[in-house]
C-alpha cells in the first residue's frame, strides 16, 4: 500500500477509535461506568465497614497518687505538645519507663497504653496492647507515618500481674527491656526521629480521637531526655477531661515533611490521584460534545468529599483533606482528556448536535 494511502487509512483508524470511545461513553452506559467507578472508590474508602459514629462518654479513668486506673474508656492526656518532644528530635534519644496491669487479654486496636500521635494513622511513638501481644509503633525514616511495620513481643500480658517495661531510642539503636531483661534489640537509622512531629500530645488509656480503649492500670510512666525526666504521674502534667468524644476525627493532610520518604503514602496518594482520572474522563464524555469540563469537576469532587465525610463514622477510617485534593486533581486530567478528544473529533470545545459526532461519523465512513 502507498505510504500516502496507508498514512490516511492510519488516520481514519484512530478517527473511528475515537468516535467509539464517544459513542461508547455517551448516555445511559457512560453513567452506568461512572456510576460503579464511583462504587469502588467508595466501598475501598469505607472498607472494612465498622459503622462507629461519634459518641459522647463519661471519662472512665481514675487518678490516685502513683496510680492511674482505667476501669472504663476513657483517657487522660498532655494539654499541649511536651516540652521533652523537641530535645528529643534534636538529640535522637529518649527513654520511656512505664509499670503497667492490664485487666484484659481480649484488647486490640492496638489499644494505646502510651502514645504521641495525632490519630490511629499519624503518630511518633504508640505503646500498646494487641491482645496477649506487646505491641510498639515508632516513626521512623524507615517506617510509615503510622510507625509501622510495628515490634511485637508475643504473650507479653500471659501475665496478669504488673509488668515493667523500658523502651530506649538512641541513634542507630532501639532497646526494649521488659521486667529488666533485654527483650528485643532492633537496628534504626542514625537520625531515627527525623521525622517526628513537634506537636503531637502524649496520651494514656486510649487515642486522642478516643476510639482505641485501653483497660487496666498505670503506676510509673516516666520520659526520660537528655538526662531531664517528665513523671507523668504528676497531676500538674494531664488532664483529665469529665467527659471525651469517643470515635472523634479531624480531617488530616499528609505532612510535607514526610511525605516522600513514606512509601505507604506515596502509593496512597498515587491512588487517591490516578483512580478519578478514568472518572472524570467519563463524566466529562457523558454528553458528547455538549459536555462541560466544569460540571465533570465538580460531580467527581462532590462524589470523593461525600465519601471523606462518611469516613468520620467508620472506624479504621480518616477522612483527609490531601486525598480529596488528589482526587480533584485526577478528575481535572480526566475530564480534560475528555475535552481534548471531545474537540479532535467534532472540530471544536461546542458545536451544535448535527454537526457534532454525527457529522464526524459520517465523514469518516470507511
Amino acid at each position: 500500500m502507498p505510504r500516502p494511502l496507508l498514512k490516511a487509512w492510519d488516520t481514519n483508524l484512530v478517527k473511528r477509535f475515537e468516535i467509539e470511545i464517544m459513542r461508547v461513553f455517551r448516555g445511559p452506559r457512560g453513567w452506568i461506568a461512572a456510576a460503579g467507578m464511583l462504587l469502588a472508590y467508595a466501598l475501598a474508602g469505607l472498607e472494612p465497614f465498622h459503622w462507629k459514629p461519634p459518641r459522647l462518654l463519661e471519662n472512665g479513668v481514675e487518678t490516685r497518687r502513683n496510680l492511674i486506673r482505667f476501669t472504663a474508656p476513657g483517657i487522660i492526656h498532655s494539654r499541649m505538645a511536651p516540652t521533652w518532644l523537641p530535645d528529643a528530635i534534636r538529640s535522637h534519644e529518649f527513654q520511656v519507663r512505664l509499670r503497667v496491669r492490664s485487666y484484659s487479654t481480649a484488647q486490640s486496636g492496638p489499644a494505646r497504653i502510651f502514645t504521641v500521635s495525632a490519630n490511629p494513622s499519624l503518630r511518633n511513638l504508640t505503646i500498646g496492647q494487641e491482645g496477649l501481644d506487646l505491641v510498639v509503633r515508632l516513626r521512623t525514616p524507615d517506617s510509615t507515618l503510622n510507625g509501622t511495620p510495628p515490634l511485637t513481643i508475643p504473650r507479653f500480658f500471659s501475665d496478669s500481674g504488673w509488668r515493667d517495661l523500658e523502651l530506649r531510642v538512641e541513634p542507630g539503636r532501639l532497646t526494649l527491656l521488659l521486667d529488666d531483661q533485654p527483650a528485643l534489640r532492633a537496628v534504626l537509622p542514625r537520625e531515627p526521629l527525623r521525622d517526628w512531629n513537634r506537636g503531637f500530645r502524649v496520651a494514656f488509656g486510649n487515642e486522642l480521637t478516643g476510639n482505641r480503649p485501653w483497660l487496666g492500670e498505670i503506676s510509673q510512666a516516666h520520659v526520660t531526655v537528655n538526662g531531664t525526666e517528665t513523671d507523668y504521674l504528676d497531676p500538674r502534667e494531664l488532664e483529665v477531661p469529665p467527659m471525651f468524644l469517643a470515635g472523634i476525627k479531624r480531617p488530616s493532610v499528609y505532612p510535607p515533611d514526610g511525605l516522600l520518604r513514606d512509601r505507604g503514602s506515596r502509593w496512597d496518594m498515587a491512588f487517591n490521584f490516578i483512580c478519578f482520572i478514568p472518572v472524570g474522563f467519563v463524566m466529562g464524555m457523558l454528553r458528547g460534545e455538549r459536555g462541560s469540563f466544569a460540571l465533570a469537576v465538580a460531580i467527581c469532587a462532590i462524589a470523593s468529599l461525600s465519601v471523606e465525610v462518611t469516613q468520620f463514622f467508620f472506624d479504621q477510617r480518616n477522612p483527609s483533606v490531601s486525598d480529596w485534593g488528589l482526587n480533584v486533581a485526577g478528575a481535572v486530567v480526566g475530564a480534560w482528556l475528555a475535552r481534548r478528544l471531545i474537540v479532535r473529533v467534532c472540530g471544536q470545545a461546542r458545536r451544535p448536535a448535527f454537526l457534532g459526532i454525527r457529522s464526524a461519523e459520517r465523514h469518516f465512513q470507511p
